[in-house]
């Protein structure tokens, strides 16, 4: 990943931007107007902004930073897929893949990335706003970045949207004058321009990645990549265990670990080559990770 990626640049500068123009615009002015209630509200409000811009900064870091999954040096190897045991079968159909690119052996649902250059254990895409591939190791990180990231938006657009129509009233019913408003109402001049385009931003934001958030969440309790949804590469829903083991699958047994962007150990120790199948897995009798783990 290049240090100065632009559209890792540009993501960092616009919640940052975003971030600081809310809290200038919105609670530092609604600090001034509130009474000792609001102020109550106000503070619980910006604690859990505060709480999620934490969590979505350091899940987007993670995602930036964790390598989506190196193909194993063993699988590197020009061994005989047809008689070496190393070699699990690559895909549900039963057929063994070749990179020709990397010039190795692929593991199940490892896929090339033609932006990056390298195959990619359990490849779901490559996302130019991380500057780095989604796949086995960052998957987690990323799918809880694209859940923090809509709600801090929500959470800017309901709060700035309440804020404009507190102020139009004061403007409108309890102020005698525009002048006077000017005095007391901040979104005038410069500060109404900032307003509205970090209202539309986050309202835009909002609305589009939550949008893809439901749409991953939707593959995730499917057990399925994006690119396997695109390409067909798993018509039969071969992986699919249940929700429940879907899930698990991706954020771990250990629910104290799911808000954070912690790779879950049981999960990792499979390094992205082994995954259970509707055909291997009893739903009923075995481990999530099977014994072979």
């Amino acid at each position: 990943m290049p240090p100065a990626d632009p559209f890792i640049i540009s993501v960092v500068a616009t919640m940052v931007w975003v971030s600081t123009s809310w809290y200038l615009e919105y609670f530092v002015t609604s600090w001034e107007w509130a009474n000792a209630h609001e102020r109550g509200e106000l503070v619980l409000l910006l604690t859990a902004f505060g709480v999620l811009l934490v969590l979505c900064s350091w899940s987007y870091y993670k995602t930036v930073v964790t390598h989506p999954g190196r193909v194993p040096v063993r699988w590197r190897e020009k061994a005989d897929p047809l008689v070496d045991e190393r070699f699990p079968l690559n895909s549900v159909h039963g057929q063994r893949r070749f990179c020709t690119f990397c010039d190795h052996w692929k593991p199940p649902r490892t896929h090339h990335c033609s932006t990056c250059k390298r195959c990619i254990l359990k490849y779901d895409h490559h996302c130019p706003w991380v500057g780095n591939c989604i796949g086995f190791y960052n998957h987690k990180h990323f799918v809880l970045f694209i859940t923090y990231l809509p709600l801090l938006c929500w959470i800017i657009t309901v709060s700035s949207f309440s804020f404009a129509t507190d102020c139009f009233h004061k403007i409108t019913h309890e102020l005698p004058t525009t002048r006077v408003a000017s005095k007391q109402c901040p979104l005038v001049g410069f500060s109404l321009i900032n307003f509205v385009i970090t209202y539309s931003l986050a309202f835009l934001f909002a609305v589009l990645i939550t949008w893809f958030t439901l749409n991953q969440y939707r593959l995730l309790l499917k057990n399925k990549t994006v690119v396997e949804e695109n390409h067909s590469l798993d018509e039969n829903d071969e992986y699919n265990l249940g929700c429940e083991r879907n899930f698990y699958a991706t954020f771990g047994e250990n629910c104290i670990l799911w808000p954070f962007p912690i790779a879950p150990t049981k999960v990792t120790e499979t390094e992205g080559i082994f995954y259970p199948s509707r055909r291997t897995f009893d739903t009923e009798k075995t481990p999530l990770l099977g014994s072979r783990y």
